[in-house]
């Protein structure tokens, strides 16, 4: 089941998965996590950013082992 859930999560909510143009519909999702973090002062912007990038690097990695 955890391994299912980091796949799930690697590959975007799923959205990988989508058989046409799953990077185009990626970017949607993506869109609003930065229009929520636009809002932010910079240092956050760049601190939760680069948390989301260590997150999807560990998610990958992981999903590779299953």
């Amino acid at each position: 089941m955890k391994s299912r859930l980091i796949i799930f999560l690697a590959q975007g909510l799923g959205v990988g998965r989508i058989p046409v143009a799953p990077g185009t519909f990626g970017t949607l999702v993506g869109l609003p996590i930065v229009w929520i973090l636009w809002n932010f002062d910079p240092l956050t912007y760049v601190v939760i950013t680069g948390l989301f990038i260590a997150f999807s690097i560990c998610a990958t990695l992981k999903s590779g082992n299953s």
